[in-house]
């Protein structure tokens, strides 16, 4: 009887540590996703304060430099 009482205590502790992971994994990525928000929306109003000339080739690059980190091609590679 006991090894059946410490078998669901063992499954209990499983699912606990599992589930555990996957919260963290979710509150990280939301984390990670609101810190973006944060970075760009700064680096935009930095660009703002650019000259007219400056600020558009500044918006491309950004939003060039935001589209490849998304897509995962941020990796340094020429090729």
């Amino acid at each position: 009887m006991k090894g059946i009482i410490n078998f669901f205590h063992f499954l209990s502790t499983i699912i606990k540590t599992v589930f555990g992971m996957v919260m963290d994994i979710v509150s990280t990525i939301g984390m990670v996703f609101k810190y973006l928000i944060s970075i760009v929306q700064i680096a935009f109003e930095v660009i703002a304060t650019f000259p007219p000339l400056i600020k558009a080739f500044a918006i491309i690059t950004l939003s060039i430099s935001i589209a490849y980190f998304v897509i995962g091609r941020n990796a340094g590679k020429s090729d």
